[in-house]
């Protein structure tokens, strides 16, 4: 573990960037690339357990552009 904060923060930075790699959702990813396979190029992922059991994840990006707006929107978020 990092000493400095500074360390610390890279730390995460690094595991974000290749949580965002493996999941499909970095900026130099190809979605027409038929080397990687359909379930990577669509930002899925997945690990096994120690206990078993199959963890499955999905990334999406957080902002979208809203189709009938046509604004950025945060996923996943209502506002009434």
């Amino acid at each position: 573990m990092p000493e400095t904060e500074e360390g610390k923060r890279a730390m995460v930075e690094r595991k974000i960037l290749d949580l965002a790699r493996r999941g499909g959702w970095h900026k130099d990813i190809n979605k027409d690339d038929d080397t990687l396979p359909v379930w990577q190029r669509r930002g899925f992922d997945w690990s096994w357990q120690d206990n078993g059991d199959l963890e499955v994840v999905h990334r999406v990006p957080g902002i979208r552009q809203h189709p009938t707006l046509n604004k950025p929107a945060i996923f996943n978020v209502s506002i009434r």
